[in-house]
């Protein structure tokens, strides 16, 4: 099946001019590197250093827009729909793109053996895993292709949404009406009892990745598998209840509050991988490396600063809301000066005598809402 085939065998012509230099592109998140290493790697990794592959890259627009603007990185392209890869190679072809690579299956040695030799940093699957025929035993192959600290990201579309998921939603509603309990205590029961049979849920996705030697590493985009998001009102005490529960508990019962997310998105690696992404509450917070989300964009009104995430390349459901930052006209400096180089001490110190907790609460608010990425210092 051809799958995406946006392009109805017609490049757009803005395309050509961004391989021209002459303007610029925004990529889906699912295929931002950018994005892709905020979330999958302690330390950064440089572009010009990576090796990518699209398993299932379909009819390639997706990717070949990522190799378009990631001109550094090295892509190979498989799909096992031999029309499908046809086209996204008659695209590479168009473009004239140097970066790209096609394999007819990289699990076989078919197609181009020296790029195959090379492991792969970052796994994409750009086909929804709903469309992967003998999937448990793809996983397992693709991980086998994945160098030590690589990542795989998976999507799977979720709709119509589960009866277990509408059930236990349901159930939940029911004891908020009639037994007159808290929303924090009908909540945290449904958590523990939650059975939510069916395909493509948090527990079927967790189980299926854990069945191929995987775990899931981080959920995209994270808001949306916050639970507070769906009980505003109940957020500190819901917030009390979560600690100590896990990743996939809290996604679960964000599902279940949400009644259905309608595409997963996930970020994976090996299940003895023991890497932890940085936060703001680690100890050497002041050695740690803020990044700008590429998806962040401000709006300047009466003397202040309004930052935010550009929503629509971003895999939110609706009902999800963005926060916003406003902060005043002399905050936008020390946003323009986070450079992915500078600790936040180092970028601290450019600014005294602005205090540390001033600037701290300004780099809180902006990670909080999805502006700032946190990584570890390269030793």
């Amino acid at each position: 099946m051809k799958y995406p085939d946006e392009w109805q065998g017609t490049i757009p012509e803005s395309l050509h001019q961004v391989k021209a230099g002459q303007m610029q592109v925004t990529v889906n998140a699912f295929h931002s590197l950018a994005w892709v290493g905020h979330f999958g790697f302690p330390v950064w990794k440089p572009f010009e250093k990576l090796q990518v592959r699209d398993v299932a890259c379909g009819t390639g627009e997706n990717a070949i827009v990522s190799a378009l603007v990631h001109t550094g990185s090295q892509y190979l392209l498989a799909d096992a729909d031999a029309e499908s890869l046809a086209q996204s190679r008659l695209y590479v072809e168009q473009l004239g793109l140097s970066n790209v690579r096609f394999a007819v299956d990289i699990t076989t040695n078919d197609g181009e053996a020296a790029d195959e030799t090379k492991l792969a940093d970052i796994i994409l699957c750009t086909r929804p895993l709903n469309q992967i025929d003998d999937l448990p035993t793809q996983l397992k192959k693709w991980t086998s292709q994945l160098v030590p600290g690589g990542v795989i990201e998976l999507q799977c579309d979720t709709e119509p949404v589960s009866n277990g998921i509408k059930a236990a939603r349901e159930r939940i509603n029911h004891r908020i009406e009639t037994e007159g309990q808290t929303l924090v205590d009908s909540v945290w029961i449904e958590l523990q009892s939650a059975e939510t049979p069916g395909e493509w849920t948090v527990p079927y996705l967790t189980a299926l990745v854990e069945s191929a030697g995987l775990k899931i590493l981080a959920f995209l985009h994270p808001q949306m598998y916050d639970p507070r998001v769906y009980l505003p009102e109940a957020g500190e005490l819901l917030q009390q209840r979560l600690q100590g529960s896990s990743l996939i508990e809290q996604a679960t019962l964000a599902e279940i509050l949400a009644g259905g997310i309608r595409r997963h998105t996930i970020l994976c690696v090996p299940l003895d991988d023991k890497r932890r992404m940085p936060t703001l509450d680690d100890a050497d917070l002041r050695s740690l490396i803020p990044f700008r989300s590429p998806y962040a964009e401000l709006r300047r009104e009466t003397g202040q600063v309004f930052f935010q995430v550009e929503r629509w390349a971003l895999p939110i459901n609706d009902a999800v809301p963005m926060g916003e930052v406003c902060a005043p006209e002399s905050m936008a400096a020390i946003y323009s000066a986070i450079d992915g180089k500078k600790t936040f001490e180092q970028l601290h110190r450019r600014f005294l005598p602005l205090s540390w907790d001033v600037f701290m609460h300004f780099m809180t608010l902006l990670a909080e809402n999805g502006l700032l990425h946190l990584h570890k210092e390269e030793k």
